[in-house]
């Protein structure tokens, strides 16, 4: 349904600027590194935003390479906006579905989301499949029919619990896949930054020594955290908004060894 609602929240967009409709659906399907291949974790979120001031994302430490260092209590300003609904979210052309997942907007929370287990989700897609986006809109922002490709599953990736990093510098390595960016990230449970690097999906990036600074000196192992990302940004209809579907297949590794 519609509604309005004034808060704050994450968002997309950088800087200040005039009213701004724009919005974004994320799919997210996590693999453990060591769990059955067939178990995934599922996350399903979405929000659709009339931004009067748009957010400013959060300042970032030191650089290395390719590679910032996220400071964890830094989050950024969410800007000045109104919660929208573009109607009941629908996904359909997922193989790995028994049916369309169909995502209603939360009123009272102002966002859209479904817990996957409750819904008897136990997957999203599979390798090739191509997903189908859309939503009717409302009289505050239009409604889009978008379509997506699937990311491709995680392969080879290292560095693993058989062989761990070095503080000198790390190449960490996957097999190459479809998706437009793969986000690495280094983190150490509690510290205050981690390490996060931008790739393109061509199978590997290098963390500089100097990125090995931002954990802390006395921490032994490290938890390594990959995801290839496949989006797809349009306009929807009438009244016109930027609408983003991400689809997100992550790996996760923990207990790595964050050797000299």
């Amino acid at each position: 349904g519609e509604g309005e609602g004034e808060g704050e929240g994450e968002g997309e967009g950088e800087g200040e600027g005039e009213a701004d409709l724009q919005g974004s659906l994320t799919l997210t399907e996590k693999h453990r590194e060591g769990d059955d291949p067939f178990i995934v974790e599922i996350e399903i979120a979405g929000q659709f935003f009339d931004y009067d001031v748009l957010p400013t994302p959060a300042d970032r430490g030191g650089m290395a390479g390719d590679c910032v260092e996220v400071i964890v209590a830094n989050a950024g300003d969410p800007g000045d906006f109104r919660a929208l609904s573009v109607g009941e979210i629908t996904i359909s052309g997922a193989t790995g579905a028994l049916m369309d997942i169909a995502i209603p907007f939360d009123d009272v929370g102002r966002a859209y989301s479904v817990d996957p287990l409750s819904a008897g989700i136990f997957d999203v897609w599979e390798v090739g499949d191509t997903l189908n986006i859309s939503a009717p809109g409302s009289a505050d922002i239009g409604g889009f029919d978008i379509d997506a490709d699937a990311p491709t599953d995680f392969a080879n990736v290292a560095p693993n619990a058989d062989a761990g990093f070095s503080r000198q510098g790390t190449m960490v390595t996957w097999a190459a896949g479809n998706g437009g960016a793969v986000v690495v990230e280094v983190a150490v449970s509690g510290a205050p930054s981690r390490v996060q690097c931008m790739s393109d999906d061509d199978g590997g990036v290098m963390i500089p020594g100097g990125a090995f600074d931002w954990l802390p000196n006395d921490a032994d192992t490290a938890t390594l955290r990959v995801t290839r990302i496949a989006s797809v940004t349009e306009q929807s209809d009438a009244p016109a908004g930027e609408v983003e579907v991400v689809l997100q297949r992550v790996h996760i590794g923990s207990g790595i060894s964050l050797g000299d």
